[in-house]
């Protein structure tokens, strides 16, 4: 082509010319070919070629916003450019953009159990999140949290219960015991406030109602490319699940003390890289400083590889096997329930090698994720004083002839776990789901189950594939 135009400079030739460019995506150098043929020239084929390739350039400046989260210049692009506003593309990506200023509502039920000694360790808590979506623009979205958290441990027996709180320091008649203060159940909300993109997440929350400790939580989180794969760093301070001592504080028996209500104060990485289509890792990398009330500070690391293998892919189905390596070190054993522990499991060392296989699928409306998994541990904990902030605690359960140090030593065994989740697209703008998840391993046996909805006020809330519920504030 470029020696026939080196031979003939006529406008058919140019014009051949330019045709070729445009197969071979060079729509620079098509318009460029025609244009130096005077327009008042240009036949039919000419202006439609030219039309092709500009509308063709315009869109893939268009998708090319979209697919790097420009939404704000990908609404300013479109409503600049009307000559190519009635094209069916533009109309899609208009349509998918206006759903990103839709109000949106996240709502769930959650019960989460336990098992334990009743007023200590035990756990039957009920959890309603709710969360209101308020988009600024195209890219930022304020969103609302209201949650409301039960945390119910039960009501504590004096006469068993000498490992809870100042009880093993006094008889189990002590009159100074209050009847009223035997129930560790406590209502409130985790409410909070902040602002999210596809690239960063902001956020803002306290605790408020009747719990022993009230405290502050939130967050910022950062999402960018690296290499040939996606890193998320995130600063935080995070309230620390396990129990309803840790979750929330309790309240002493005998002196009406508070303590517990442990937050973690700290910053967190996870890489994710997709090898191919059937192969991906990730990556997490983890440190805290643990806070609380009457509680001594507590540092927290942890380790965390996965990586994943597509073994079966057919339309609307996916099998994954995986294998996930978690290390995990703690400064000090906090974890038992005297007035000065916290109540959150906190082993000097922790490993668990652990093998998931998981069921993902999608179709007429549904989806769902199945997922089941086995592993194993070791772990060692050190011995811990069961009163650690105060000698004077110590001396007067010694003198009631009951412990003052927990023995430590190792740990581990056999785990199993299932996770069932279901979602279903109700209506085009409406959608439901649950999931329900057990773990069984030694000296820990939790089950979770949540339903959940997710409506917009628009004409459209996509079904999630696999399914999402909506996470509780208090485990963001």
């Amino acid at each position: 082509m470029d020696e026939g135009l080196a031979q003939d400079k006529g406008q058919e030739m140019r014009f051949a010319a330019a045709l070729l460019a445009a197969r071979q995506d060079r729509g620079n150098d098509a318009i460029e070919l025609i244009d130096a043929v005077p327009r008042e020239n240009w036949t039919e084929g000419m202006t439609a070629l030219a039309k092709r390739v500009q509308y063709g350039q315009y869109l893939d400046g268009l998708r090319a916003q979209e697919r790097n989260g420009d939404f704000n210049a990908l609404a300013n692009s479109i409503g600049t450019t009307p000559k190519w506003r009635a094209e069916p593309e533009v109309q899609a990506l208009e349509q998918n953009l206006q759903r990103k200023r839709q109000v949106r509502l996240r709502m769930s039920y959650e019960n989460a159990i336990i098992d334990g000694d009743e007023g200590v360790s035990r756990i039957d808590s009920d959890e309603i999140p709710l969360q209101l979506d308020l988009p600024l623009d195209f890219e930022r979205t304020l969103f609302l949290r209201a949650d409301t958290l039960n945390a119910n441990s039960g009501r504590v027996n004096p006469a068993t219960a000498s490992n809870f709180a100042k009880l093993g320091t006094t008889l189990p008649t002590d009159p100074a015991i209050a009847s009223d203060r035997l129930d560790q159940n406590y209502k409130g909300h985790v409410v909070g406030v902040g602002v999210q993109t596809e690239q960063y997440r902001v956020d803002l929350g306290t605790t408020v109602g009747d719990y022993p400790v009230n405290d502050w939580v939130g967050g910022v989180q950062w999402r960018t490319s690296l290499g040939e794969g996606s890193l998320r760093l995130e600063v935080a301070r995070r309230m620390v699940n396990g129990s309803v001592l840790s979750t929330t504080g309790a309240i002493d028996p005998l002196t009406g003390e508070r303590w517990g209500g442990a937050r973690r104060n700290g910053v967190s990485a996870v890489y994710y890289q997709a090898f191919n289509p059937t192969l991906d890792f990730v990556g997490i990398a983890r440190a805290n400083l643990i806070t609380g009330k009457n509680i001594p500070d507590n540092t927290e690391y942890n380790l965390q590889g996965i990586v994943g293998k597509t073994v079966f892919q057919r339309p609307g189905h996916e099998v994954e096997i995986g294998a996930s390596l978690f290390l995990w070190s703690f400064e000090k054993n906090l974890r038992f329930y005297t007035f000065g522990q916290g109540g959150y499991y906190s082993p000097q060392a922790f490993g668990s090698l652990t093998f998931p296989i998981t069921w993902t699928g999608n179709m007429n409306g549904w989806s769902w994720q199945a997922q089941a998994r086995v592993g194993a541990s070791e772990s060692r904990e050190d011995d811990t004083a069961l009163y650690p902030l105060n000698p004077e605690l110590a001396a007067a359960a010694a003198a009631q002839g009951n412990p003052t140090l927990q023995i430590g030593g190792p740990g581990g065994g056999t785990s199993t776990g299932l996770r069932l989740a279901l979602e279903r697209q109700v209506l085009k703008n409406f959608v439901v789901g649950g999931y329900f998840e057990i773990d069984r391993s030694e000296g820990y046996n939790p089950d979770r189950l949540q339903l959940y909805l997710k409506y917009s006020f628009g004409d459209f809330f996509e079904l999630s594939v696999p399914p999402e519920g909506v996470a509780p504030y208090s485990r963001f």
